[in-house]
């Protein structure tokens, strides 16, 4: 992520980049590609809750930290994330046994100006509510070894707690809720590694599949927008995301290819592009404008898509903002045959 805020183009929108985002999620023809540097505001759970925490983003050296749930994670500056700490103890020795050691976080609100002081109206409120029922299951124990094993010889158990972790999910999107006008959500369940799935099919079905259901038709009952992260090489996953009916997938372009997904999935499920073409501190205008012009090409038909700045040089920056503005319009004219 960038490690500076950068002043951005002032673009002259023609209707408010909420309305345009939900032409985009619905895989209508939107105006402009939406550009999440410009077109959100994101809140975060620690923003607003005084128990949460979020890794240290910008430390320059490695750094332990423990989660709401008791879990020992380690910063790595070079990989701009966090990993769980393997020096940490898992806070559940026996899956067996989480019901008698897994604390559940309570959601105790903090104060907050966001609304009085910063919330645009006319802007996509974004709220990650970060880890999801896997992804926890793997912290609590310590790591994937050991989540993989009990997915494997105590379905039942893990099924127990994944899904009292959705009733706590559903639970915090509720509170949230009832604060903010959230229009956006981003739910994190890591399905993979650079090769395959951690899970088989089978164990997507009978125990990821109708928790993970009922979490994302909670949300989108409250007419919010639901985008599911997940990494790794998910591509055997995809007709179960098909099935979930989320509005955007946010996976990775180095475990997957994302050109082909389109062209197979068509507008059934929108992407995230995150623009890791020109990562590079500057890539030149050149760059910019063949980066753009790809990213229109490969994912914007029909609207669908939405792209996260992945760019440290403010000329650079600027430059991708402004062209991706413009170029989208065009594009988007001539898709309404304008």
């Amino acid at each position: 992520m960038p490690d500076k805020q950068f002043t951005l183009p002032v673009l002259d929108y023609p209707i408010k980049p909420i309305d345009n985002f939900k032409l985009a999620a619905a895989r209508k023809t939107p105006v402009w590609f939406p550009n999440a540097a410009t077109d959100f505001q994101s809140l975060y759970p620690s923003d607003v809750l005084e128990n949460f925490k979020v890794f240290p983003w910008g430390d320059e050296e490695e750094t332990v930290y423990f989660d709401e749930w008791g879990c020992q994670w380690k910063y790595v500056p070079s990989a701009y994330g966090a990993m769980l700490d393997p020096n940490g103890k898992p806070v559940v020795d026996d899956v067996l046994k989480w019901k008698e050691q897994a604390k559940f976080p309570e959601f105790k609100f903090k104060d907050c100006d966001f609304m009085e002081k910063e919330y645009d109206p006319n802007k996509v409120l974004h709220m990650d509510i970060f880890q999801g029922a896997t992804e926890r299951l793997v912290g609590l124990l310590g790591g994937y070894t050991e989540a993989m094993l009990a997915l494997a010889e105590e379905p039942e158990a893990c099924s127990d707690f994944i899904n009292a972790f959705i009733d706590w999910k559903i639970a915090l999107v509720d509170k949230l809720f009832e604060k903010y006008p959230i229009n956006f959500v981003t739910y994190h369940d890591d399905y993979g590694t650079q090769r395959d799935t951690f899970f088989s099919e089978k164990m997507m079905e009978d125990l990821v599949l109708e928790p993970t259901r009922r979490l994302i038709k909670h949300v989108k009952s409250k007419g919010a927008i639901f985008e599911l992260h997940t990494c790794g090489k998910v591509e055997r996953f995809v007709k179960y995301f098909l099935d979930l009916d989320i509005d955007f997938l946010w996976i990775q372009p180095s475990a997957n290819d994302m050109p082909k997904m389109k062209k197979e999935i068509g507008d059934k499920i929108g992407f995230l592009d995150f623009n890791e073409r020109v990562f590079n501190p500057a890539p030149t205008p050149e760059e910019v404008v063949e980066s753009v012009h790809y990213t229109l090409e490969t994912f914007g038909k029909s609207g669908g898509a939405y792209i996260h700045m992945f760019i440290i040089d403010p000329e650079s920056t600027w430059n991708y903002v402004f062209e991706l503005f413009n170029y989208s319009r065009e594009f988007y004219d001539k898709e309404r045959g304008e």
